[in-house]
């Protein structure tokens, strides 16, 4: 998509910084992606003006995207894997959403790709009965406000300002430091920004798919939070929040 083409609602001012401020989109794999309706999503991306894409293979994800970002290039950098779909303006309505309101870090909403399919934020520093910290359940979220304040996150499209990354030492992803196995290089990346007083904050309004034997998306239904499954063709079912995610990882 060209920037011309990209319809983004507020003021113009606001509206011109997000289309001229240059940053990195790093995309960290094991090879070379393994989705072709990411390659898709990613040529279809609509980036400001001097932005660079920067994708790196051959390493941990850990180890990626510190590479990506020792080499980042702009005031922001968005990090993601090879296993996401998103509309081509989704970068450009994450940067308004942040500039907008002054913040740090943010996140598209977005879903785990295996069951028990809850969001890909996490509750809090206490981790269940098997070590694992507590996603974020879907009817916890609110269904009247644009945002969500998570404790932490997955690199699933999180998007960093360059301030936070500079008050920060490498390395910035490292594994091995936190009691959970899963997504425990983004755990801790998000604990050591929030320990600098950097906010983290998830759009209820943007939102990426994840890629599994259909796209798992988010969606707000009748007032509940919960995963669409979409399998192409249009194949679709939608299964509401119900139980706790404390109940479902026991």
């Amino acid at each position: 998509m060209e920037l011309h083409d990209v319809q983004l609602e507020g003021n113009q001012d606001e509206i011109d910084k997000v289309l001229t401020t240059p940053g990195t989109v790093a995309v960290a794999t094991s090879d070379l992606a393994r989705y072709a309706a990411f390659s898709l999503c990613l040529n279809n991306l609509a980036r400001p003006m001097g932005s660079k894409l920067d994708w790196i293979t051959g390493a941990s994800v850990a180890e990626n995207f510190n590479n990506a970002i020792s080499r980042m290039s702009g005031d922001w950098i968005w990090i993601m894997g090879d296993d996401h779909i998103f509309a081509p303006d989704t970068l450009l309505r994450l940067l308004q959403f942040m500039y907008h309101n002054n913040y740090d870090m943010v996140v598209p909403l977005c879903a785990y790709r295996k069951p028990p399919f809850s969001t890909v934020m996490f509750q809090g520093d206490v981790p269940d009965k098997q070590g694992f910290y507590i996603p974020t359940n879907w009817v916890d979220l609110p269904i009247d406000a644009p945002a969500y304040r998570p404790w932490a996150v997955g690199s699933a499209g999180l998007l960093i300002r360059k301030r936070v990354i500079q008050a920060m030492k490498y390395p910035w992803f490292e594994v091995g430091q936190e009691r959970s196995d899963a997504l425990c290089e983004d755990i801790h990346f998000c604990r050591k920004a929030r320990a600098l007083g950097f906010d983290l904050i998830a759009s209820l309004e943007i939102k990426i798919g994840h890629i599994a034997q259909c796209v798992v998306w988010p969606q707000l239904k009748n007032d509940k939070w919960g995963v669409e499954f979409d399998f192409g063709n249009n194949v679709k079912f939608f299964a509401p929040g119900t139980a706790a995610p404390s109940e479902v990882n026991k």
